[in-house]
């Protein structure tokens, strides 16, 4: 009886440590959302980058928007969410307050985008490439896993750091 009782325990011991081992490798991160992400924003980006100088702010800050709401608020992707929603919120803040008035907006990538005024374009661009080298190194900054899982996102932000200049 007892030696039956010590092999189920033994054996419940053993399934419940291969999931847990299969638990900590899969944390609920899809390669398949990430590559949705990564697309979404390399072909948002593709566009902002040949807009006209005063539009490509507010182009990115929709972009990096986009990009987040692919995660659909997931918790596995909360890291990445919350680095691409802080972009866009701060280029939002920027925009808003240094919208060229005159100007009027332009249809981007399926929004309308707002210009900016020429002499805010160097604060903007050097406000962008610190948020994106911020997001960047957020982005891959968590375990092991997790910056192996978001380092493609990282890697084509980072390939349009320099889109404003």
């Amino acid at each position: 009886m007892r030696t039956t009782i010590l092999s189920i325990v033994t054996g419940l011991g053993f399934a419940f440590a291969a999931t847990f081992a299969v638990a900590q490798d899969d944390q609920g991160l899809s390669k398949v959302q990430i590559d949705r992400a990564v697309q979404s924003f390399d072909s948002g980006a593709q566009v902002c980058a040949n807009a006209d100088a005063v539009y490509r702010l507010d182009c990115f800050q929709q972009v990096f928007s986009r990009t987040a709401r692919v995660f659909g608020r997931a918790s596995a992707y909360w890291e990445a969410d919350v680095a691409l929603t802080r972009v866009s919120r701060n280029l939002f803040s920027f925009v808003r307050a240094n919208t060229h008035e005159a100007l009027g907006r332009q249809k981007m990538n399926g929004s309308r985008v707002k210009p900016i005024t020429e002499a805010s374009v160097p604060e903007a661009t050097a406000l962008y490439r610190t948020n994106v080298d911020r997001a960047a190194a957020d982005l891959v900054s968590g375990s092991k896993y997790e910056a192996d899982f978001f380092r493609p996102i990282s890697d084509v932000i980072l390939k349009y750091s320099d889109a404003l200049n």
